[in-house]
């Protein structure tokens, strides 16, 4: 009777669009990165409309455990950061069937609003921040170049409270509480442009990315 042998040799990887910009996360063996068919009908929306894509593998050598666990990490990371994805699921072992009843509908979207975010209190590895900021730098950045509207970041910024608040209260301790912890987060000052601001903001904008750095 013969052993069974557990591969290790799945890898995890992103699609890309031609500008870099990435579009899909997927898991498997060697050869599925650059296999067309057994997609989602919008990642073959997207590759019929670009007329091809990118392949960047992100992580090869791994169980196909880990690589589960490595793919929902990224799309919840893409995702964080505002980055629209094709992969109809959260990742990992995914959805046999996505043909859902107007009753699933109704109630996966309340089960949306009450979610808590997958990467809330967790942190990313070093290199895979390596990973996200070498896709999302210079041109590849899909904001490159580009400026929200004041419309947009209006929406941005009551989407977010919005949905954090629904049906809650902040008491005054808690606003004073969000106050102090604002005033006290720590500032980053762009070596290119010289502007200050907070962290999070100015490490996309900023820093590799500012428009005003000088290339040799």
């Amino acid at each position: 009777m013969g052993s069974c042998v557990m591969r290790n040799d799945y890898c995890v990887y992103v699609h890309t669009r031609p500008d870099g910009s990435v579009f899909y996360v997927g898991k498997g063996v060697p050869s599925r990165p650059y296999r067309r068919n057994g997609r989602n009908s919008i990642w073959q929306a997207e590759v019929t409309k670009m007329g091809n894509f990118l392949v960047k593998i992100i992580e090869s050598g791994l169980t196909e455990e880990q690589a589960f666990a490595k793919e929902i990490e990224l799309i919840a990371e893409f995702r964080s950061m505002g980055i629209y994805l094709v992969n109809q699921t959260k990742g990992g072992d995914g959805c046999k069937s996505l043909v859902f009843t107007d009753d699933v509908r109704e109630k996966l979207k309340i089960a949306r609003k009450n979610q808590i975010p997958p990467m809330l209190g967790k942190q990313s590895s070093e290199k895979t921040k390596q990973i996200l900021s070498e896709i999302r730098s210079g041109e590849k950045n899909p904001m490159y170049g580009k400026k929200h509207t004041e419309e947009t970041k209006e929406k941005f910024k009551n989407r977010s409270v919005a949905r954090h608040w629904l049906g809650k209260k902040i008491t005054e301790e808690v606003k004073q509480k969000m106050s102090e912890s604002h005033r006290n987060k720590p500032k980053l000052q762009c070596p290119h442009c010289n502007k200050i601001g907070g962290s999070a903001g100015m490490k996309v904008n900023h820093f590799d990315n500012c428009k005003q750095m000088e290339i040799a």
